[in-house]
This record gives structure tokens, C-alpha cells and sequence, in this order.
């Protein structure tokens, strides 16, 4: 989602709904490749066990293409200015708080979301489009 909404901003007249479509639609066959490998490398996830890297890219774009189709623009992804220093500085920061505490303050971004602006904030746009 992160990666699309980076380059939705060359492409002004594709929607958050169109993106949804095509992951749906067969789109997310070429996503998952470069999913797979960052999933794939990161620390979290055990070199020798593919089964989470299935288990952790099915989820992402099933969610993914869920939260696109509710999604008026991609601007709305991250949140606003504020939304998204707020998640940045309280939430993905550690110790950070819980998710439940990070909705209950700023109750207009989804789970998605919140976990979005942390993964844009690390840089995974860059290091799936690499």
C-alpha cells in the first residue's frame, strides 16, 4: 500500500480503489516477489521458516486490498500531518503504546493504518521499489 501511494503521487488520476482492484484482480501476483523478500529479511521472521513468510504476505495483501477499497485517497493512508507525527513519536517509537491505546487517541486510523505510517516510516516503500 505504501509503495502504491508513493507512486499514485506521479499518477494523480489512480485511486485508492483502482489499486484495490488490481491487487485483487491478479496485481498481487507481481507484488508478492518483492513483498516476499522483505518480508523475507527481516529480523522478525526466521530465515528457515517459509511458512511465515506465506502466512505474513497473504495477510498484507488481503489486507491491503481491503483497506484500499475503504480508502477515499491515498492521502488518507498516512494520516495527516499530525496523525502521523503523533503514530511516529508514540506508537512506533519503543517502547510505544499498544495499539489499542494508539486508536483510542487518534480513533480515525484503522490498525492498517497505524502499522502503514511505521513501515513508511522505516523505509519499506524504498526497500520494496529496490
Amino acid at each position: 500500500m505504501i509503495g502504491v501511494s508513493e507512486g499514485a503521487a506521479a499518477e494523480p488520476q489512480l485511486t485508492p480503489r483502482m489499486a484495490g482492484s488490481y491487487l485483487a484482480g491478479g496485481g498481487a501476483d507481481e507484488i508478492r516477489p518483492r513483498l516476499e523478500m522483505a518480508v523475507g529479511n527481516d529480523i522478525f521472521v526466521p530465515a528457515n521458516s517459509p511458512e511465515s513468510v506465506d502466512l505474513l504476505v497473504d495477510a498484507t495483501l488481503q489486507k491491503a486490498a481491503a483497506t484500499l477499497n475503504r480508502l477515499d485517497s491515498f492521502g488518507a493512508l498516512l494520516g495527516t500531518p499530525d496523525q502521523t507525527s503523533f503514530v511516529v513519536s508514540r506508537f512506533c517509537t519503543p517502547p510505544g503504546m499498544t495499539e489499542t491505546e494508539a486508536q483510542q487517541t487518534v480513533p480515525n486510523l484503522s490498525s492498517t493504518q497505524l502499522y502503514a505510517i511505521c513501515l513508511h516510516e522505516a523505509g519499506l516503500a524504498e526497500a520494496i521499489g529496490n
